[in-house]
């Protein structure tokens, strides 16, 4: 058996085919030949075996060797050889065949040497083929580094010295040549992303200089370790500036080739570690921060075993219970139920509601001190778990919470000392709300005194139990909240029936469940005040009686004395001078029992409205000083059925001031007027006398004046001055006016 070869023929004549076989079995092969004589037979052929050589007849009726070289090749083989065998074929058709891919032509009859062509171009053809592998090896091995290069997140790169450098020159030399003519020539698009670049092309060409600075410490030391061991470089961190100004970390590893003791070039890989460095930094800040809270915390800090041995604890833990420092307590407490609670129980129950909850929060313990004593903490904690899940510990903090007990104690004795004092209290005593008015509660007095049962109280609001306009109520809670509390003074307060009590008020502000209350203390004044009244109508009778007992007799009987003497004097004609001083006299008591007389005949104002008792005394004003002029008006608007209380006030400091016109001033002209100016009701008594001077602004009249003025809530104005005779107006508050002369 000779070598195996496969042979397709083309070949139309079945004889040229038996002829050639029988040539190459002369030649030492083992032909399997397959004639074809057709495109599509031969391109089935060529679809079905791989076929180690074709041989072709140059014409045939409907096919020729151009084209079947012409399909071989189209069908990609272009290794295998191509030999034609031709009855003819002229030199020119040869030469193109052969310019065409035919690797060889034969005459059919002389085929001497076709065998030696066949083994030429079989190993030719194998020749070709390892060329063809091993250039398609190296394409695929190019394109799997490119690929690599592309692909990796590392960054890879290629730098060449531009003028090599002697590595043996000074290290400040070194630096400076690397700085200066180093240059990137080759980079991933990786490498370049990690200096601010898109694309590798951007970062070629650029030197060393251009994008480590020099001045960063860490590069010169990272530079310095590469020197040192030949330019050889593995896992060397850098810090440096991308093109941005972005501060970066990068993981090095390279080589430098250096040739005739000479850095031609260095090749490396680059990673970066800024987010793994930043992270290492914020850990480290981080540690820091919770070291620097464990230490400092003002609350202990605890871990502690299952079992109740502490494992860490803060200073603040230790000076809490006692110890110097937190070795101390850790080394002293092997058993926190025993050792530190009061009460060993509680330990359990904590441990039972943090595997309940798996943590637990204001669980409050007494625990004893270190040298006796102990301290109330308030411990929140949490299990931690294994990774099997099973509870290995507890961690967590305890905030000394001794002085908030205390103080609830004292709380709670304070409340209990409040309550006894408001529940026994015979004064009507209540908390409203500052904002809604709302009554949050009050005492068993008040229900008493204004017969309101405790539930009515509780839906009852401030303006339901002041008989008095909403707007002043809310002026007076606007003062007490900015001033903290004020004495209100006598006030109306509506009973469960109707009538009305009159009451002394006193306020502060207090803190009632996290909001602003008011805590009013009412005196009930009501049967003092009618006694006051019954009593004043027991004075204003006898005013009058007397009034009239001494106009009736006693100022007759002076009257007729004084007129007999004097009708005497003219008779007798006679001018003694003792008979005159004793007229004089009497006429002096005259006159001054007259103005008691006048001053006691004021009628009684409660009775009148003020309009009314100001005319009336201007009236007897006149009548006592007939030689003055006296006028007296009253505004349009000025309320015509105002009367009561607090008009008997205004009235009363009317008639003081009218007395210290009549006897004081020598005025020749006074006038007296009701107005209304800005919701206040005004009265002026004004005169043309003598007048004074400010520095002895004094007298039990004006103070009396001021003392009713201040008890109506109002105020009084005195002007004077030497020669410019004097002014006196009261400003009361309309709304106080209307209120005394409603309300009784």
């Amino acid at each position: 058996m000779g070598e195996r070869l496969r042979v397709l023929l083309v070949e139309d004549s079945e004889d040229d085919a038996l002829l050639l076989a029988r040539e190459l079995k002369r030649g030492g092969y083992d032909p399997n030949l397959e004639r074809v004589y057709t495109a599509p037979a031969m391109e089935e052929a060529l679809d079905r075996v791989e076929w180690d050589i074709v041989i072709s007849d140059h014409s045939m009726p409907a096919f020729s060797s151009s084209m079947a070289l012409e399909l071989l090749h189209r069908k990609g083989y272009m290794d295998v050889p191509f030999i034609i065998v031709s009855g003819k074929i002229g030199e020119d058709a040869a030469v193109s065949a052969m310019r065409a891919g035919a690797h060889d032509y034969f005459m059919k009859d002389n085929l001497a040497r076709l065998n030696t062509a066949i083994e030429r171009e079989l190993r030719e053809a194998e020749n070709r083929r390892e060329r063809r592998r091993g250039r398609e090896e190296l394409r695929r091995s190019e394109e799997r580094y490119r690929t690599f290069i592309a692909q990796s997140t590392e960054g890879i790169w290629r730098a060449e010295l531009e003028v090599p450098m002697d590595i043996n020159l000074p290290d400040e030399e070194q630096f400076s040549h690397l700085y200066e003519h180093l240059a990137f020539a080759e980079c991933n698009d990786a490498m370049a992303r990690m200096y601010g670049f898109e694309r590798a092309e951007e970062m070629v060409g650029l030197r060393l200089g251009d994008l480590i600075p020099p001045e960063v410490p860490e590069n010169i030391e990272f530079l310095k370790g590469a020197m040192f061991n030949g330019y050889k470089v593995t896992d060397s961190e850098s810090r440096e500036i991308d093109r941005w100004g972005e501060t970066k970390y990068f993981l090095n590893n390279f080589v430098g080739f250096i040739e005739d003791g000479r850095l031609v070039r260095i090749w490396g890989t680059q990673r970066d570690i800024t987010e793994r460095k930043l992270a290492e930094k914020a850990l480290r800040e981080a540690e820091e921060k919770y070291r620097g809270i464990f230490e400092n915390s003002i609350e202990g800090i605890y871990q502690s075993t299952p079992e109740g041995q502490l494992l860490t604890a803060n200073p603040a833990l230790a000076r809490m219970l006692g110890y110097d420092t937190p070795e101390s307590l850790i080394a002293s407490v092997t058993d926190i139920a025993e050792q530190v609670y009061v009460d060993p129980a509680r330990r359990e129950e904590f441990k039972s509601l943090a595997r309940g909850h798996d943590s637990v929060t204001g669980f409050e313990v007494e625990m004893r001190r270190r040298g006796g004593g102990s301290v109330w903490v308030s411990v929140a904690g949490r299990v931690v778990r294994g990774p099997d899940g099973e509870a290995i510990g507890y961690e967590g903090t305890m905030e000394d919470v001794t002085a908030r007990k205390e103080a609830e104690d004292a709380l709670r004795q304070s409340e209990a000392l409040y309550r006894s004092v408001v529940e026994n209290a015979t004064e009507n005593i209540f908390v409203v709300d500052a904002a809604t008015k709302h009554i949050l509660e009050a005492n068993d007095a008040l229900g008493g005194s204004l017969g309101y049962s405790a539930e009515e109280l509780r839906h009852m609001t401030l303006y339901d139990l002041v008989a008095h306009d909403r707007d002043e109520v809310d002026a007076n809670m606007g003062r007490i909240v900015a001033d903290g509390g004020m004495r209100i003074g006598e006030r109306f307060y509506r009973r469960r029936d109707g009538t009305h009590a009159t009451v002394e008020v006193g306020t502060s502000l207090i803190p009632y469940r996290g909001r602003d209350a008011v805590c009013i203390v009412a005196h009930d004044v009501t049967e003092r005040k009618r006694a006051e009244k019954a009593l004043g109508e027991i004075r204003e009778a006898e005013r009058r009686r007397i009034s009239r007992d001494l106009h009736d007799s006693v100022l007759q009987d002076l009257t007729y004395t004084l007129q007999s003497m004097q009708l005497e004097r003219r008779i007798r004609g006679e001018r003694r001078a003792e008979e005159g001083k004793q007229i004089d006299a009497l006429r002096r008591a005259v006159g001054g029992l007259r103005d008691a007389i006048y001053d006691l005949r004021l009628e009684s104002v409660r009775e009148q409205t003020l309009a009314r008792s100001i005319e009336s005394l201007v009236e007897l004003n006149r009548q006592m000083a007939p030689e003055r002029t006296i006028e007296f008006s009253v505004a349009a608007d000025f309320p015509k059925d105002l009367w009561g209380l607090g008009a008997a006030e205004v009235s009363r400091v009317a008639q003081e001031a009218l007395a210290n016109v009549r006897r004081h001033s020598g005025a020749k002209r006074a006038s007296v007027s009701l107005s209304v100016e800005g919701g206040e009701a005004v009265l002026e008594v004004a005169d043309d006398g003598k007048g004074f001077e400010r520095s002895s602004l004094s007298g039990v009249g004006l103070s009396s004046m001021r003392e009713r003025a201040e008890a109506l809530g109002g105020r009084i104005e005195v002007e004077s001055g030497v020669g410019e005779g004097t002014r006196v107006v009261l400003r009361v508050s309309m709304a106080e006016l209307w209120d005394a002369g409603r309300i009784t």
